[in-house]
């Protein structure tokens, strides 16, 4: 299933966008690819400003339910696109933002597609009980890993028992080749408990000199 399924000529578009994050603007990038000719959609944005220009689209402040449900309430339909959006590991809080969105859109009569959507953790008795009783609202649904789906057949039954597995949207995406100068060294770092200030200041050293000694940009990604 590809968003174009639906239809829409104005959905909101909702996910972790705008947040620096480059696997969730790449999905992004995907999901607007995948739209029909003419469609103008508006996207869920914490830096509003950098998806305006990044992406050439409409945007609303996702760090704010009132400014995303009035965003909502001018789209015709509901996209979740990529991620896990409908989990609690993040926050319970988190979980009920969603929730309030689908059961508005459904309010509504505003379709709700659930995109190459990862399910869970749902870690408290609560948010399954409140998933299960989302999921049967979902218009159409893709998941990106089987695991995913398999939760969501337990908790909504045959409501949800024909969703496809897809493929990572990315994916896609066309090709890009580097065309600056030579190629760039790419580091995607995550923070440890096993490195102290100082072992970080040592590797920091060591990049900046293999910067220098071959002429080479250093790209940072972003996770």
């Amino acid at each position: 299933m590809t968003p174009t399924s639906a239809v829409l000529a104005r959905p909101l578009l909702c996910g972790y966008y705008g947040e620096h994050n480059i696997g969730d603007d790449a999905l992004l990038q995907a999901l607007l690819s995948g739209l029909p000719a003419g469609a103008k959609p508006c996207v869920t944005a914490a830096d509003q400003q950098q998806v305006q220009q990044r992406f050439g689209v409409f945007t609303c402040d996702r760090r704010r339910l009132r400014s995303t449900l009035r965003a909502l309430a001018d789209c015709d339909g509901l996209i979740l696109g990529g991620g896990s959006l409908l989990q609690d590991s993040t926050s319970w809080r988190s979980l009920l933002y969603y929730a309030a969105l689908i059961l508005t859109a459904r309010l509504q009569g505003k379709p709700v597609i659930l995109w190459a959507q990862g399910l869970g953790p749902l870690r408290r008795r609560r948010s399954r009980v409140l998933v299960s009783r989302l999921l049967p609202l979902v218009s159409a649904a893709s998941w990106r890993d089987r695991q995913s789906a398999a939760l969501a057949q337990r908790l909504a039954g045959v409501s949800r028992a024909m969703d496809p597995v897809a493929a990572d949207p990315v994916w896609t995406l066309p090709p890009m080749h580097w065309r600056g100068r030579g190629g760039p060294i790419v580091l995607a770092w995550r923070s440890s408990s096993l490195l102290s200030d100082a072992d970080w200041c040592v590797l920091l050293q060591a990049l900046s000199a293999l910067a220098e000694q071959s002429d080479r940009p250093v790209l940072w990604l972003p996770l």
